[in-house]
This record gives C-alpha cells, structure tokens and sequence, in this order.
C-alpha cells in the first residue's frame, strides 16, 4: 500500500479488461503442421486443428484455390499417407477411392483446391461452419456435396493457359491420383467443342490417351 492509502494493483473486476487479451487462432499456421509447440499454443482445442481435420483441409481447400502461395506449397508436400481426404467434395463425379497410403495430405490439398478452382459448383449443396467456434471473427470453411435427392454434380474444364497454371500442372505431374477430375474436363471439353484448343499442352496429351481408352473400351 502506498503513502496516500491506496493500492497500487487494478482490481480484480478489471483485470481481464484491462490487459485487453487478444487469443486468436491463425488458420493458416494451424492447418499446414501440428507440432507440440504449435499444439501448446492453441490449447484444449488442438485435436480441432492440423493438416488431418476436416476444417483445416476444408479451409486450405478454398484458399488455395484462390491463391497457390507458400503456405499451400508448403502444405502440399506434407507426405503423410496414413490419413483421409476429409475436404473432398462429395459428389458421384469424384468416388474413386483409393488404396490405404496411396495419396498423400499434400495429394488432398492438390486435387481438393482444383475442383473448387476448375469447377462450377452450382450443384452441390453448400454448408458452412466457423473454422475456430471460439472465436467470433473465424474466417467459415466450406463444403459442397449431395442434399436429398438433388445431386453434386461438378462442371470442370481446364484453365485457358493450362501449362502455365501451376495447380493444373501439380494435378498433372500425379494424373492417376486425379482421375475422376480429368476425366470431368475430358467430357466436358469434348461435350462443348473446345477439345481442339488444348491440342499440344500437357492435358491435352492426357485426352488423346483418354480417346485411345474410349476406343478400346468404348466408354470412360
């Protein structure tokens, strides 16, 4: 106590508000590792966060097909196999399933943000969630799939310069891990005309050996 009687302390009925914590998740940080020291400071809620959750691989997802930086390169070279893809769009299109330590997180990433890039969406159903509950101003993450009987049908078609788009190009270095997407821009491109304009680029190498297939075997 000092001279004049009073205490130098804030009172307890002021001390949250006057250190004004700020107690934010970084979406970002939390999605592309999960450490003991990035879980130490997120808390209680750490099993939430990580490349393996739904909301992180939701969040990348859609960030990523927005904006390839190095957060998704990062990411995308994560080569764990012992999880699942728990950001793929559910839809009919996209069923392929794939042996247990086939595809990578980083293989997730590749193909989850380009099916939100190159693909009309408008079919799927959309939900939406907060990324962080606890937070008031999380940024959402989204997921598209069936609802009902009204399907997830996605229209997906290459980008107009496809061997200088680099996400288009990470799908192309692995195409049997994406399969179901290039078989989508396969039908697509030949349904609308625009086959002949992917003549002599790395895709269009991938629909002259879908039509020796169709050929042989008569569908895709």
């Amino acid at each position: 106590m000092s001279c004049n009687r009073s205490f130098p302390y804030v009172q307890i009925s002021k001390f949250g508000t006057s250190l004004n914590p700020v107690l934010t998740l970084d979406p970002v940080a939390a999605s592309i590792f999960k450490d003991p020291d990035s879980s130490f400071d997120i808390g209680d809620g750490a099993y939430l966060y990580g490349p393996a959750t739904a909301s992180s691989q939701l969040y990348m997802a859609e960030r990523c097909s927005k904006n390839w930086d190095g957060a998704c390169e990062f990411l995308s070279r994560n080569d764990d196999n012992t999880k699942c893809n728990s950001g793929k769009i559910s839809s009919p299109l996209f069923s392929t399933v794939y042996a247990p330590g086939k595809q990578t997180i980083g293989d997730f990433l590749v193909e989850n943000a380009s099916v939100r890039r190159f693909c009309d969406l408008n079919s799927c159903a959309i939900k939406q969630e907060p990324y962080d509950y606890s937070n008031p101003d999380s940024p959402w993450v989204t997921s598209y799939g069936c609802c009902g009987t009204s399907q997830c049908l996605p229209i997906c078609l290459p980008p107009d310069d496809p061997d200088n788009d680099l996400l288009l190009n990470k799908v192309l270095d692995k195409p049997d891990l994406h399969i179901d997407l290039l078989i989508n821009m396969y039908k697509n491109v030949n349904a609308n005309g625009t086959r002949n304009k992917f003549e002599n680029t790395r895709i269009g190498h991938i629909f002259n050996i879908f039509d020796v297939y169709v050929k042989i075997h008569g569908r895709i």
